[in-house]
């Protein structure tokens, strides 16, 4: 405690005294590469998920929009920066910027989901009517923010007029497919660092195809029940059946 709280005076100290043309965020991440150099940082948007379909069992498409939105500076914001490898400093930046991610939908009826990702999401699917009520559930993951190689993956499903928690089951987050944009997350010994590639639109587009293509984790079978198959970090398949509605 004693650590952070120090390394919060260093920042704010610095922050006082740099020019107002920087940003607090640009300043701390300044501070923790190890120079005061006021250089603009060139910020990284980073990818942003939108999927369509029937949430609320009323026969009509609707699409749900990720944002990631600072409420420091009433926008949209960048998720990440070009040229900083370290994933701390840009979760370090959501935070002065305090940040919110969720998805807003194109049916004013249906409610502003909140996901709660640091960074934003990870994965975000159309799961179909996997409980048979009428509405298509929708399952997500987040940017694991405690430098963990593994992650929870959400099912929620919009009903009586809010959003429900369904099911949520473990993941290593090193399944699913990289994120298309000029950033990626990959793993390392043991910790989770970010790689930026210079702009290739090919590259681009062959992460967007790989993300559409990737079937994620969830099979609906018979009624109510789900099968779904994850692996642990041995790389050992595992399966189970879930009764959504038990």
């Amino acid at each position: 405690m004693k650590i952070k709280t120090l390394t919060t005076l260093v920042f704010t100290l610095l922050y006082a005294c740099t020019p107002s043309n920087n940003s607090l965020e640009e300043v701390v991440i300044s501070a923790k590469r190890g120079t005061t150099s006021t250089e603009k940082i060139k910020p990284n948007w980073g990818y942003r998920f939108k999927i369509t379909g029937d949430f609320d069992g009323d026969g009509k498409q609707e699409a749900l929009t990720e944002r990631f939105y600072s409420q420091k500076n009433r926008k949209e914001t960048n998720k990440f920066y070009h040229s900083i490898h370290d994933l701390e400093m840009s979760i370090d930046s959501s935070k002065i910027k305090r940040c919110k991610s969720f998805l807003i939908c194109t049916d004013l009826k249906i409610d502003t989901f909140f996901t709660e990702g640091i960074l934003g999401l990870r994965w975000l699917k159309n799961e179909g009517d996997l409980d048979q009520d009428g509405g298509d559930e929708l399952s997500f993951a987040i940017v694991n923010s405690g430098g963990a190689s593994k992650t929870l993956c959400f099912i929620f499903s919009f009903k009586h007029g809010d959003w429900h928690e369904l099911h949520k089951f473990d993941i290593q987050e090193d399944q699913l497919p990289h994120l298309p944009g000029k950033g990626n997350l990959y793993l390392e010994t043991g910790e989770y660092s970010l790689l930026y590639e210079p702009i290739n639109d090919s590259l681009n587009q062959e992460r967007i195809k790989s993300l559409n293509n990737f079937p994620g984790f969830i099979t609906k079978l018979k009624d109510s029940k789900i099968s779904i198959r994850t692996q642990d970090a041995r790389g050992q398949i595992n399966t189970s059946i879930v009764d959504l509605k038990k």
